[in-house]
């Protein structure tokens, strides 16, 4: 049986041409595949990464008094430089005051390997006064056509989580579509296993996306930056805290995000 639609070749030497028909025949027929988009392309045919072992890679608990001493890590060996956006910025502050943050000591100015897959997971408070974005852990480039890397923080007073990856090299922003409670802690957790992105808000799934494919894609000199959105000619600091916030190889799964939320911060913090 041949579909009511298609094109039949017929052989040089009776009359050369294409036909198209509508009728029933036992003749072999190859049917013409319908053209995917762009899109649609890389979407079935990326090839997918190979699951990597979950390992909580490097983690922070930040003070609740912010000075000019350097951030020690409580998991890993980054410790993070403190950075003052001016020199009129007090040395000490009792929260992420919009005036600063911490970045990574790089090595040959270069950005330390990070993984293909994550997971960020967090507990923030975010305060008024965040300007349109807003970071609390990035590792980003977003200059014009040229996008690279991670960011979790604000857009507009919403939760955001961006990635970059070898397929897609744009960036694909999550975003919670509730308004950022102010002045409460928060549990943010956004993962990607290089095939879905996942923002989950007080272990709550708010947002998914599968428009990226592949590993995450890195900026070797991007700044890695807690605190703030840092990249080459942007700088959006975090105004409110952060008690505590994990970079892991592979994307933890819903429960176990879940279990995180539930573990509330000191109170007294």
């Amino acid at each position: 049986m041949i579909p009511a639609t298609g094109l039949l070749l017929i052989p040089e030497g009776s009359a050369s041409c294409v036909c198209s028909y509508s009728l029933q025949t036992s003749m072999a027929f190859a049917p013409v595949a319908q053209e995917l988009s762009d899109e649609e392309f890389f979407l079935a045919d990326y090839p997918k990464l190979a699951a990597e072992p979950l390992a909580e890679l490097h983690a922070w608990d930040i003070p609740a008094e912010l000075t000019k001493g350097k951030l020690p890590p409580k998991v890993g060996e980054w410790a993070l430089q403190p950075v003052l956006s001016s020199t009129d910025a007090p040395e000490s502050a009792a929260c992420f005051d919009g005036q600063r943050w911490f970045e990574q000591v790089r090595q040959e100015d270069k950005l330390l390997r990070l993984p293909k897959t994550l997971t960020v997971a967090g507990w923030v408070k975010v305060f008024a006064g965040n300007a349109n974005w807003s970071g609390i852990l990035s590792a980003i480039e977003d200059n014009g056509n040229y996008e690279r890397g991670m960011l979790l923080g604000l857009k507009d007073d919403h939760f955001v989580f961006g990635i970059t990856s070898t397929g897609k090299q744009r960036l694909t922003y999550l975003t919670d579509s509730s308004f950022a409670l102010k002045d409460k802690w928060t549990h943010l957790a956004g993962t990607y296993d290089g095939l879905t992105m996942n923002l989950f808000v007080d272990g709550r799934l708010r947002a998914v996306s599968t428009a990226q494919r592949g590993a995450v894609s890195w900026d070797r000199n991007a700044t890695f930056a807690l605190g703030a959105y840092v990249d080459q000619n942007e700088k959006y600091p975090f105004h409110g805290q952060i008690h505590s916030i994990s970079l892991y190889r592979g994307a933890l799964p819903a429960a176990r995000i879940r279990e995180l939320a539930e573990q509330r911060p000191p109170s007294e913090y």
